[in-house]
C-alpha cells in the first residue's frame, strides 16, 4: 500500500482573520482548540474547504452560529460522558486532578474514545475534531491520540477574553 495524502497545517491570526495552508500527504486528525466564542467555528470551517471532515452528524446552526458550529455531535456526547464521569461540566474551573486521567486512561472511556477516533478516520482521510470541551480534556485525548500513534495537528484559537465573555 502506498502512503496516503499527510496535512500540514499552519494557521496565524492577523486581527481575527485564520489563514491556514494545508499540504496532503498522510492520515491525520487536526484538532481545533479553544473557549466558546473564540473563532474555533471559523477555523473549523476553513479546515473543511481544504479536506478535513469533521463527520457528518454535526451539532445544528443556531442563531448564535449561523453558518455552523462544525462540531460532530458523537464527540460531543462523547466528551459530555467523559466530564461527567469525573464530575465535572463544561463551564466549570474547577482543576482537574491527574489521577482523574489516570483513571480515565485504563477505563471503558478509553475504549470507546478510540473506537470513536478509529471510526471517524476510517470514515475520512483526515478528521477535524472541534469542541469547546476538548480544552479541557486534551490531557484524556492525548492520551487517546497516542495509543492509536494518530498525526496530531493542534489548532489554537484565542481570542481577547472580554469578546469572548459578550
Amino acid at each position: 500500500p502506498g502512503s496516503r495524502p499527510s496535512l500540514i497545517l499552519s494557521t496565524s491570526s492577523l486581527h481575527g482573520v485564520f489563514l491556514v495552508s494545508i499540504i496532503c500527504h498522510s492520515q491525520v486528525i487536526v484538532v481545533v482548540l479553544g473557549m466558546h466564542r473564540s473563532g474555533t467555528s471559523v477555523a473549523s470551517r476553513s479546515l473543511k474547504v481544504f479536506g478535513v471532515e469533521h463527520g457528518d452528524n454535526l451539532y445544528l446552526t443556531g442563531p448564535d452560529n449561523a453558518k455552523g458550529h462544525w462540531e460532530d455531535q458523537g464527540l460531543m456526547d462523547l466528551n459530555e460522558r467523559i466530564l461527567g464521569s469525573i464530575h465535572s461540566e463544561w463551564h466549570s474551573v474547577r482543576l482537574i486532578p491527574s489521577e482523574a486521567w489516570e483513571d480515565l486512561a485504563s477505563g471503558e472511556l478509553m475504549n470507546a474514545a478510540a473506537g470513536f477516533v478509529r471510526q471517524r478516520l476510517d470514515e475520512n482521510v483526515n478528521y477535524g475534531c472541534k469542541d469547546p470541551r476538548m480544552t479541557l480534556l486534551l490531557p484524556f485525548w492525548d492520551r487517546v491520540f497516542s495509543h492509536l500513534e494518530l498525526d496530531v495537528k493542534y489548532v489554537l484559537c484565542l481570542r481577547d477574553p472580554l469578546d469572548v465573555a459578550c
